[in-house]
C-alpha cells in the first residue's frame, strides 16, 4: 500500500510532542516533495533531483521528525487489545466482544457508541482479526498482523490524511426507504388477526421474517437480543420489544420521557407535532410505562399517518373485523390514548420512534437487498 503526499511551500501540520501537547511544524522551502510511504516496512524514499529540497540539512531534519512520529504511532498502537478472529463459529464482532473477560459486559455500549457508528461490521469476512482500543472504545480490523493493521495512517499528519474508510454514518446513503416499504407491506395483510393469535410484538417479528430477516435460530436477531440482556445483567426478555429491536438493528430518531402528565390531550398534540418531522413509513413506535408496553409499525393511509399494531381497536382508519387484534389506527389518536392511560395510572410514559437500518439488518438476512449490495 502506498500513500502519495505532496507538500507545497509553507505547508504546516500539527503533531503531539513528548509532553502530549500539540505544536506546529512549518515545512518551509519544500517544493513538490513526493513521499511514497511513511508506513513501517515501506520502500526507501526516492530522492530524485527534481524532488529534493534546496537545503539537504533541512530534508534530514524533516525525515528524522517523521521517523520520530512513526515511533510515537507504534507506541500508540500497542494500546490495541485483540478480541479474536471472525469465524463461522463466531461470525460477528459481538460474538467476540461479549466473551471478553474484561470488556464483555460493555459489549453493546461499545458497539453502539458514537465512535463506532457507521462501521460496516456486517461485511466482515471469516479470518478477519478484530481489535479494541480501550482508551477510545473504537473497534477496528485489518488484513495485516497485529493492531498496526488497524492504524495504518497513524504516522501521517492528521491534516494530510486521506478520508477515512469506511465513511461515517452521516456520509452513508440512506438505505431505509426500500426496506421500510417492504415492512409495511408485510404487516398489512395481518390486519384483522385476533390478538390471541398475534400480539403487538409478534406482529413486528412476523413482518421482519416475512421480508427475509432471521429472527429465530442460531445467529438470529432474537439471539442478539438475548445476548444484550445477558451482557447487561437484565432479564432474558428485557429487549424482546420494539425498543430492543431498534437498539440491536437500527437507530432512534425521536424519543421523549414524560414523568408527570397533567393534560393528556394537550400533551398529545405537542408530542405529535414534535414527532411529525421525523416520521416515515416502516418505522417502529414504542410506548413504555413501568407496568406495560406496546409497539407497532408506522404507516400512511391516504395522507394520514397511521399506526399498525395489535391491541384494543379504538381509532381504526378502516374496518378490521375484530375488537381486539391487528388494526391500523390514526397515529395521533393512539398517542393520546397512551397519554391518557399513563395519566390515569399516575405513571411516567416513555415514547421511542426508531427505524431499522439495512446495513445493520444485513447480518440477519440470508441475502442482502440490491440497495445494500451496491454500496
Amino acid at each position: 500500500m502506498q500513500i502519495g503526499i505532496f507538500f507545497a511551500l509553507n505547508v504546516s501540520s500539527q503533531r503531539p510532542d513528548r509532553r502530549g501537547s500539540r505544536r506546529t511544524t512549518a515545512f518551509k522551502g519544500i517544493k513538490n516533495m513526493h513521499i511514497e510511504s511513511m508506513l513501517p516496512g515501506s520502500p526507501a524514499l526516492p530522492t530524485p533531483a527534481a524532488s529534493a529540497p534546496e537545503d539537504p540539512a533541512q530534508f534530514s531534519r524533516l525525515l528524522a521528525e517523521r521517523l520520530e512520529d512513526g515511533a510515537t504511532a507504534t507506541a500508540r498502537r500497542s494500546e490495541w487489545v485483540p478480541l479474536g478472529t471472525i469465524s463461522a463459529r463466531r461470525p460477528t464482532v459481538s460474538h467476540l466482544l461479549i466473551r471478553h473477560p474484561r470488556y464483555g459486559s460493555d459489549c453493546w455500549r461499545i458497539i453502539h457508541s458514537e465512535t463506532n457508528q457507521g462501521k460496516r461490521f456486517e461485511r466482515l469476512q471469516s479470518g478477519t482479526p478484530i481489535w479494541l482500543n480501550p482508551g477510545t472504545g473504537e473497534i477496528a480490523w485489518g488484513p495485516g498482523e497485529g493492531p498496526a493493521a488497524c492504524d495504518r495512517t497513524a504516522a501521517v499528519p492528521e491534516t494530510l490524511r486521506a478520508p477515512a474508510s469506511p465513511p461515517t454514518a452521516a456520509a452513508l446513503p440512506l438505505l431505509e426507504a426500500p426496506f421500510s416499504s417492504e415492512l409495511v407491506q408485510a404487516v398489512r395483510p395481518y390486519i384483522g388477526r385476533p390478538y390471541a393469535e398475534m400480539n403487538c410484538y409478534d406482529l413486528v417479528v412476523q413482518g421482519l421474517e416475512k421480508i427475509g430477516v432471521r429472527y429465530h435460530g442460531s445467529g438470529g436477531l432474537k439471539s442478539r437480543l438475548l445476548e444484550m440482556a445477558l451482557a447487561g445483567g437484565r432479564p432474558p426478555n428485557a429487549f424482546l420489544n420494539g425498543e430492543g429491536l431498534i437498539r440491536a438493528s437500527g437507530e432512534t430518531v425521536y424519543t421523549t420521557s414524560l414523568k408527570a402528565i397533567e393534560t393528556p390531550a394537550e400533551t398529545a398534540g405537542k408530542v405529535y407535532a414534535a414527532m411529525a418531522p421525523h416520521l416515515a413509513a416502516g418505522q417502529i413506535l414504542s410506548f413504555s410505562t413501568p407496568t406495560r408496553g406496546h409497539t407497532g409499525v408506522i404507516a400512511k393511509h391516504d395522507s394520514q399517518w397511521t399506526f399498525i399494531n395489535s391491541g384494543r381497536v379504538d381509532h381504526p382508519v378502516a374496518a378490521t373485523g375484530t375488537a381486539k387484534g391487528v388494526c391500523e389506527e390514526a397515529l395521533q389518536a393512539e398517542i393520546a390514548n397512551w397519554l391518557r392511560l399513563a395519566h390515569r395510572r399516575g405513571e411516567p410514559l416513555h415514547i421511542t420512534l426508531g427505524r431499522f437500518q439495512d446495513r445493520k439488518l444485513a447480518q440477519f438476512r440470508d441475502s442482502m437487498p440490491a440497495a445494500v449490495q451496491t454500496v
